[in-house]
């Protein structure tokens, strides 16, 4: 075996030579299909919250309206929409501290500068917000958590008011980045991203229901928030007043989270799909009342989203005075050979 300053290896053997490249590779949990037990105790690592006294000092939440976030390794990327500056936290996920602020030059928007952030396959994105049907949706990338903005998609060709929230699938390369009006239309917007440019000109997928009715899930009227595209090809949407549905790539419905593994809470406006050893396991949010007293779920959705249990619930984390108006929320789970963290 030769072994070269690249971390190439070589074996000679039978007369062959073959070559091996080496990778670091950094355990993320247990491998799919493992038999593992799911945790059963869940302890608070680190939390900010305005209502229990304990903000942290990089938001002022008077000021500040958090959006949404999203994981890359160790960090969670945190938008607010309303800071002066442009505001996307470099957040160290394990304990909560601040490590910075993503560049924003040469970014220029309407009135928000960013709405929305994702992950596009390792490279971080955000919107901006397109208040109307002839404002411009933009979205940014950062090759990393130094590097200048690249424009990633610009267009007028997004339907209504667009950016409340963005979800990708695939990687900057070859890739997905998806746009809803936060409406009752049940348009998908899907602009396919090539070698770091998006077409300007989306797939429009119609959510409808199995009869072919244009509407979101099984309830009428329910404006879409998240689109969330699955191994399988059939995509997770989440809204204002429905449960988390699944529909195929065309948009036709095939089935929705069971109400009961969310205490028959309606508002299901988060929905997280991960795989922790043999199990299918979903980290989601709703509301105890209304809109208001947001909570976390643990969910086993192992036999699917049917049959969903849940398994752990984590308390009330809003104030009861406090609605989401624009019902926005993000739960994020990323298992370690610890366990989950959510």
């Amino acid at each position: 075996n030769v072994v070269d300053n690249n971390m190439n290896m070589y074996l000679l053997a039978d007369n062959k030579i073959s070559k091996f490249v080496a990778s670091l590779y950094t355990p993320v949990g247990p491998d799919p299909g493992v038999d593992v037990a799911i945790p059963d105790v869940f302890t608070t690592d680190w939390e900010y919250s305005a209502v229990k006294g304990n903000s942290c000092s990089f938001m002022d939440p008077s000021t500040d309206m958090t959006r949404n976030m999203v994981l890359k390794g160790d960090n969670l990327y945190i938008l607010q929409r309303e800071s002066s500056d442009c505001n996307i936290h470099i957040v160290d996920a394990m304990t909560g501290t601040d490590k910075g602020n993503l560049p924003c030059t040469g970014i220029t928007a309407d009135k928000f500068k960013f709405f929305s952030v994702g992950n596009l396959g390792g490279t971080i994105v955000a919107c901006s917000a397109a208040l109307s049907n002839t404002s411009t949706l933009k979205v940014y990338a950062w090759d990393s958590d130094s590097a200048t903005p690249t424009v990633v998609l610009e267009t007028t060709n997004h339907g209504a008011r667009a950016g409340d929230y963005m979800s990708c699938s695939g990687d900057i390369n070859n890739g997905k980045l998806y746009f809803t009006n936060n409406d009752t239309s049940g348009n998908v917007y899907v602009y396919t991203v090539t070698n770091g440019k998006a077409s300007a000109t989306p797939t429009i997928i119609t959510l409808k229901k199995a009869d072919g009715t244009t509407a979101y899930g099984i309830n009428d009227g329910v404006a879409v928030l998240d689109v969330r595209a699955q191994d399988d090809g059939t995509i997770i949407c989440t809204g204002k007043g429905g449960m988390p549905t699944r529909f195929t790539a065309e948009g036709t419905y095939k089935e929705a989270l069971t109400a009961a593994a969310l205490d028959n809470n309606t508002i299901g406006t988060c929905y997280y799909p991960f795989t922790y050893g043999q199990y299918t396991l979903a980290a989601a949010v709703t509301y105890t009342t209304g809109a208001k007293q947001g909570y976390l779920n643990l969910l086993n959705v192992t036999d699917g989203i049917t049959k969903a249990t849940k398994l752990h619930s984590y308390g009330v984390l809003g104030n009861a005075t406090d609605a989401n108006g624009t019902f926005v929320t993000t739960a994020i789970a990323k298992t370690t050979t610890d366990g989950i963290h959510l």
